[in-house]
């Protein structure tokens, strides 16, 4: 049950964070973020949340750029879109960073128990 409401928070916070102006809420969030991940026991399914959420914000990174060339094609203000889409780029550049980190405390573990 844990690991559900944990899974819930992170998709939460993701939603959050990605169309967060203000950066004191997005740094508090960033910071909820990286709580919900450590409560992950095991880092190979820290791993694979971590792809999860990489997959998922490229998806919504993908949407978010469509919207961006739909809405200059109509002549309308891309300000807060593009804002929106800087947003998604330095969660996916966390999320990258953290999955560097877990897997390189992975292969020690892996090492030190060979």
């Amino acid at each position: 049950m844990d690991r559900f409401v944990a899974r819930e928070n992170i998709r939460h916070f993701v939603d959050r964070f990605h169309t967060e102006n203000d950066d004191v809420v997005r740094s508090n969030l960033q910071k909820l973020l990286i709580e919900e991940e450590d409560k992950f026991a095991r880092l190979s399914e820290q791993l694979e949340v971590m792809d999860q959420n990489l997959f998922r914000i490229s998806d919504l990174a993908l949407q978010q750029r469509a919207r961006i060339y739909s809405l200059r094609a109509n002549g309308v203000d891309t300000a807060l879109a593009q804002k929106h889409l800087a947003n998604l780029e330095a969660l996916n550049c966390l999320f990258v960073q953290r999955r560097r980190a877990i897997a390189i405390e992975l292969d020690e573990r892996v090492s030190r128990s060979a």
